[in-house]
């Protein structure tokens, strides 16, 4: 049904998500939020205003906009950070396993 572009060989499709993601680093409890970009079925990247560092473990819970559907949940380690024109801080993840 799915079949890879040359520019496209990963081993999990991207799906682009706009949805609430809220996230604290593993271990700690303040919650901060962010806005999602990406879901993949390897990790999560999202839009935020806290600064992440490269290897930090979080707990990342995005919203759903259906509420019929649970809110995905998952533990990530921060791969990439990205500082964009608008102060805000693009955040890629993937999964932990």
């Amino acid at each position: 049904m799915f079949d890879k572009e040359y520019s496209e060989k990963r081993d999990f499709i991207r799906m682009f998500v706009d949805a609430e993601v809220t996230f604290n680093l593993q271990g700690e409890k303040t919650t901060f939020q962010g806005k999602s970009r990406e879901l993949s079925g390897k990790g999560v990247s999202f839009i935020t205003s806290q600064s992440l560092n490269e290897g930090d473990v979080v707990n990342i819970t995005v919203s759903a906009v259906d509420a019929r559907v649970a809110p995905l949940e998952i533990v990530a380690r921060v791969v990439r950070t990205e500082n964009l024109d608008n102060g805000k801080i693009l955040i890629a993840t993937v999964k932990v396993d």
